[in-house]
């Protein structure tokens, strides 16, 4: 079985806003409440699960959140499950290091803040808890929610994740799909030499110049962070400034993406072609040279090469 997802922005009303800051607010403090748990547990010589820290926040969250009365349940439970699974994994890297066996590291879980991740929450119960109809998405305490459009994919929907990104929210919608192997497609091979200047330089001549929307974007960034730095922390010309720059990296993100996907479909969607080859590159140790590391981002290497592997890989290339 396969999982599919597919990502929509939404259009709530102002309350439906609100609501759903709440339960993020809730999936935040639960993260949060389970990370100094199982710290404790840790000093005292426990290794907890989700499972065993879930009943303990049940059973105080009234007392010491009152507000998440106001919210829906599952926020915090799906919080705390994912806390769960990141602590597991970091145990087992643990083990596998102690072992001799250890593959990329792994660390402990941090804090969830507003600055990082804190704006997300997983608003489902469980496969088939939330249904997408008639253009709306119905979640728990915060009602029909407008969608942008149609999910693209029919079935049920195993898991929903609400998220803000520079004041735009968006959902995105898992489902089950069957996995059914492609038949493998016999034709030609296509080589695909990658860099910085250009993005993709295929075998066949074609090449995919990359749009460098940080690079066209610097020096209107750096003037809003400078008008940012000049003004007074949290004053209401500061919050306006800072959501201008959030707005910016959102375009600049979009940007890049669009180009990628633009790019990796009009490869995958080719006739006739049976394997594509990409050279190896350590994207994560280019990365950490500080005279490439921005030009590297810019480009986007690592995301081209994802999009393009899943694309591929669905047509059986």
């Amino acid at each position: 079985m396969e999982i599919i997802a597919h990502k929509i922005a939404l259009d709530p009303n102002d309350v439906q806003a609100t609501l759903m800051r709440q339960h993020c607010g809730a999936a935040r403090v639960a993260f949060n409440w389970a990370r100094d748990r199982y710290m404790r547990g840790i000093g005292e010589g426990e290794f907890l699960s989700d499972r065993s820290i879930r009943p303990e926040f049940n059973a105080v969250k009234r007392e010491a959140y009152p507000w998440m009365a106001g919210v829906s349940a599952n926020a915090a439970k799906n919080a705390i499950i994912h806390f769960g699974a990141a602590a597991r994994r970091w145990q087992d890297y643990k083990r596998a290091k102690k072992a001799g066996k250890a593959g990329r590291k792994v660390g402990f879980p941090k804090r969830r803040t507003i600055k990082r991740g804190g704006y997300r929450y997983q608003a489902d119960n469980g496969p088939g808890t939330i249904k997408a109809v008639d253009g709306r998405l119905r979640l728990p305490y915060v009602g029909d929610v407008r969608m942008r459009e149609q999910p693209r994919f029919d079935g049920e929907i195993r898991a929903v994740y609400i998220s803000e990104t520079a004041g735009q929210w968006f959902a995105s919608l898992t489902f089950a799909a069957e996995d059914k192997a492609p038949a493998r497609e016999i034709g030609e091979t296509l080589g695909v030499d990658m860099g910085i200047k250009t993005l993709a330089h295929l075998s066949d001549g074609a090449r995919y110049e990359s749009p460098k929307p940080l690079r066209a974007m610097l020096a209107r960034l750096a003037r809003l962070n400078r008008r940012l730095a000049r003004q007074t922390r949290f004053s209401y010309r500061w919050r306006k400034t800072k959501a201008r720059v959030a707005r910016l990296h959102a375009r600049i993100a979009n940007i890049r993406l669009d180009h990628a996907h633009r790019s990796t479909t009009e490869i995958a969607n080719r006739r006739g072609l049976g394997a594509v080859k990409v050279e190896t590159l350590n994207i994560r140790g280019m990365m950490r040279n500080r005279r490439m590391a921005r030009a590297m981002a810019d480009v986007g290497i690592s995301q081209w090469l994802r999009l393009l592997a899943y694309k591929c890989a669905r047509r059986g290339i």
